[in-house]
């Protein structure tokens, strides 16, 4: 009667085809099996038919679409939190930015000229950052290189464009020095673990700029510290930039806020030391969030 029953009903919308034991087909959805009871869907009602009424095949399809659907779902493969010793929060990559499209832009474009995008898995780290700061340097440590200092701030990079909750930074006010310029503010960007990733100086009005000879002076707008978050605001400003090897692993992206042209009045010359794991999970965040 229930075989019978089955065969007038309709094709439900995930049709599978049952053969009784006496050789007559119908169309239904699995449902359930409890037992030896298997629960097929016909006309949008359950119907209970037992094991010993299917043939053996359809008996046999039944106990593996049972165990198919007992079977847990595989767990997401999990996100890495550690690149060369840079360690990031478990929920590091974000499923959207809500950062200003042009800075997320820029971070991109930066962080490309430092790491090849099929090559970011396998970025390589760099020994030293900038000076005597290591890569992976404690931060305490690290701020024992920079001399006497003052600090001004410390906070975490909340940023949405940067690995979240991953990031802090701490600013400190000297005298430094680098490629033959004078600068007046350091930050050290640290891990979860209060270790350095990176670094930046920068000149408030700068007396003079030195460009490396060898990568002339190109023009990128707006933002000009990625650290800070500062963009020209300006009409008659120009933001102008270089990226310059400076060992395996990390390339300095030097970016300057100017008037007009490169050789006009300079408002404030940027030197952020970037290393190549560093970018390349930039490069991974905006790869994400475009899926």
């Amino acid at each position: 009667m229930v075989w019978a029953c089955l065969v007038q009903g309709q094709e439900p919308s995930k049709p599978s085809s049952w053969t009784s034991s006496d050789g007559k087909t119908i169309v239904a959805e699995f449902q359930k099996l409890e037992g030896e009871n298997l629960t097929l869907i016909m006309q949008g009602k359950p119907v209970v038919v037992p094991l010993n009424r299917l043939s053996n095949a359809s008996a046999e399809q039944a106990r593996n679409l049972a165990a198919t659907m007992d079977k847990p779902a595989p767990p997401a493969p999990a996100v890495p939190t550690v690149f060369q010793g840079m360690t990031l929060a478990p929920n590091w990559l974000p499923n959207r930015v809500g950062a200003e499209e042009k800075f997320v832009e820029g971070l991109e474009f930066y962080s490309s000229q430092v790491v090849d995008r099929a090559q970011r898995a396998d970025a390589v780290a760099p020994e030293f950052i900038f000076g005597q700061i290591r890569w992976l340097m404690p931060l305490d440590e690290a701020v024992q290189t920079l001399g006497r200092v003052s600090k001004t701030v410390e906070t975490r990079i909340v940023n949405e464009a940067y690995p979240k909750d991953s990031f802090t930074f701490q600013g400190f006010q000297g005298q430094f020095e680098d490629a033959g310029a004078r600068y007046n503010l350091v930050f050290l960007i640290a891990d979860v673990k209060r270790q350095v990733v990176s670094v930046q100086l920068v000149a408030q009005t700068p007396k003079a700029v030195n460009w490396d000879a060898r990568f002339p002076p190109r023009d990128q707008e707006p933002y000009y510290d990625f650290i800070n978050v500062k963009r020209n605001g300006g009409s008659g400003n120009k933001v102008f930039f270089q990226v310059v090897p400076i060992n395996p692993g990390v390339k300095l992206v030097k970016t300057v806020l100017a008037k007009y042209h490169p050789n006009g009045k300079w408002l404030e010359d940027v030197h952020w030391y970037l290393p190549a794991p560093v970018a390349a999970r930039f490069l991974d965040i905006v790869e994400h969030i475009a899926k």
